[in-house]
């Protein structure tokens, strides 16, 4: 007997908190090792869409984070670069043209991104804006970041 699932290829898994009962159809990572930071957005674009083709009408980007030693070990040898604050912004941006679901930032933790110290909590208020309510916020200007 075998302890392989099978799930039908248009079909998404669904992935739902045994606490608070919070439901979640795909998780994409944004940064992750062996792929250049200057495609880390496009890579990551890339899976939501996937992700949604197949069904999934809730998807979150996890910014992919340090701490367990190998992430630290890749980054050391050149085999991983952390995702940016705007690395994660602009992905979010991007994701807003998949009509058919809800694309959101994983905001846990978000103060470990690189980002600019002059515009850092305007640009984590406006992801936490488009968690919430989605749509077109507007951007945030930054003479220091020129982003």
């Amino acid at each position: 007997m075998s302890n392989v699932v099978s799930i039908p290829l248009r079909t998404a898994a669904v992935l739902q908190c045994s606490s608070c009962g919070a439901r979640q159809d795909a998780a994409c990572g944004c940064g992750v090792p062996y792929v250049p930071a200057k495609e880390c957005v496009d890579w990551t674009v890339r899976s939501v869409e996937y992700a949604v083709e197949r069904g999934a009408s809730i998807v979150s980007i996890i910014p992919l984070r340090g701490g367990n030693g190998e992430m630290e070990r890749l980054q050391s040898i050149g085999e991983f670069v952390p995702p940016t604050l705007a690395q994660l912004e602009e992905t979010i941006e991007r994701c807003s043209e998949f009509r058919d679901s809800v694309v959101t930032a994983d905001l846990w933790d978000i103060e470990r991104l690189p980002a600019c110290d002059n515009c850092r909590n305007q640009r984590v208020e406006r992801l936490a804006r488009l968690n919430i309510a989605g749509g077109v916020q507007p951007s945030v200007i930054c003479d220091q970041c020129a982003r």
